[in-house]
């Protein structure tokens, strides 16, 4: 079974893929179809497959989660990778708060 994940943010994909130049390149390099690409840019067609965001994103210098989003991320081990998604604001601000408290015991 194929994974999905859809655009996280139209402006940005819109704005990596206008910076990169070539939208029919950049569908070839990928595996993609330049037809693809520009509904992806339109988003008549946001949702996409795991394995060509990824491929994408490689392409266009960004890291993993970047401009995808999945649903449900346990399923789409493949896409995740060994890169980290991108964090939002929220998440930080919770972790620098769980990264406050000392677990280590003081010293006797």
């Amino acid at each position: 079974m194929a994974a999905y994940v859809r655009i996280r943010n139209l402006v940005v994909f819109r704005a990596h893929v206008q910076a990169y130049g070539s939208q029919v390149r950049l569908a070839a390099r990928c595996g993609l179809s330049d037809q693809r690409v520009s509904q992806l840019m339109t988003s008549k067609g946001p949702v996409i497959r795991a394995i060509h965001a990824a491929a994408l994103e490689t392409e266009l210098g960004v890291p993993r989660g970047y401009l995808f989003i999945a649903d449900e991320p346990e399923l789409i081990r493949d896409y995740l990778g060994e890169i980290p998604l991108v964090v939002e604001e929220d998440d930080v601000a919770s972790t620098d708060r769980a990264d406050s408290a000392d677990p280590t015991p003081a010293e006797e």
